[in-house]
């Protein structure tokens, strides 16, 4: 069973080592737009065995270009991978035995899967330096977290904005079991500049007002512990809301 990954990164030295930790234990080949990174990211990427760095110079977040003319380049991998994961660098596609998993999909003539996500939540970014959920472990399902980027790379799919939808939903499996750990509440600190740098690169217009509506207390933030419990120990997430 083969896999290759796909992600888009820009400056994401804190986290792309626990991404790159994950995939690589079950991916044939890791391939990764890097939009100009000048935090070590790109030559992170460049040292690692399994990983391919795909031109990109738009050097601004546009999720219509990436679904547009991005993404689709998941067709690179016909006639070599099985299966192509189309992932953002927060997203881990997980599965206790997921190479397994996929096999069992493959059998079952699945072209088009959806994961189900779920919000991971800690109060501070993690230390370790094995797995990321072997630490993180405490999430809480959200339905605009999951979509459908487990796919075979000889159908075509087309996806709306964001990747939360996509063409031609009949087509879909839904209820694979398998997980979209989404990994983006490390802490107060790592969350706030997260997305300061996210609307930054969107190019905001006004961007002082609009982070002052998106800033949230501390407090606030240390209330998603409340609605989390382990979704990684022993889960079968076909028992969760899909959609």
């Amino acid at each position: 069973m083969k896999v290759d990954v796909y992600t888009i990164t820009y400056n994401d030295i804190k986290l792309l080592p626990y991404f790159l930790r994950h995939y690589e234990t079950f991916a044939d080949r890791i391939f990764a737009w890097d939009d100009g990174s000048d935090d070590g990211t790109r030559e992170l990427l460049d040292s690692h065995p399994k990983v391919t760095v795909l031109e990109h110079n738009l050097r601004k977040l546009d999720d219509f270009y990436f679904v547009q003319h991005l993404w689709p380049q998941y067709v690179k991998s016909r006639g070599h991978a099985d299966w192509v994961i189309c992932a953002e660098s927060d997203e881990f596609v997980y599965h206790p035995n997921i190479l397994e998993k996929l096999s069992e999909l493959k059998s079952q003539k699945a072209k088009k899967v959806n994961c189900v996500g779920f919000d991971m939540y800690h109060p501070k970014f993690p230390e370790t330096k094995g797995q990321i959920y072997d630490e993180i472990k405490l999430g809480a399902p959200d339905s605009l977290l999951s979509k459908t980027i487990v796919i075979d790379p000889d159908v075509h799919v087309k996806w709306a904005v964001g990747r939360h939808r996509c063409s031609n939903e009949k087509t879909v499996t839904f209820g694979s079991g398998i997980a979209i750990l989404h990994y983006r509440l490390l802490g107060y600190d790592y969350y706030m500049e997260k997305y300061r740098k996210h609307y930054r690169r969107a190019r905001v217009e006004d961007l002082e007002n609009l982070e002052l509506r998106l800033m949230i207390t501390r407090e606030e933030f240390a209330t998603n512990e409340e609605r989390g419990t382990n979704v990684v120990d022993g889960k079968d997430y076909t028992d969760y809301p899909l959609v």
